[in-house]
């Protein structure tokens, strides 16, 4: 955090972080089984007015859902 405030930077493209990342991958996968809560499975059904762009930051075009939301 005191490197990257606000963490800006995705490290999980960086392959100094590959190890880091399949481990955290790997821990993720052990919970889904062990807990049965595969998240990936789920249904979004995502407010039109907020998704109207690519998932993802560097993606996001325009106001953001607050903005949005008060605008109801």
């Amino acid at each position: 955090m005191k490197k990257d405030p606000g963490e800006r930077k995705n490290l999980a493209k960086d392959p100094k972080y590959s190890k880091v990342l399949a481990e955290h991958r790997a821990m993720l996968d052990d919970y889904i089984t062990r807990t049965k809560d595969d998240y990936r499975s789920l249904k979004v059904d995502a407010d039109p007015r907020c998704r109207n762009h690519t998932p993802g930051y560097p993606n996001h075009e325009g106001p953001g859902v607050r903005e949005i939301l008060k605008r109801k």
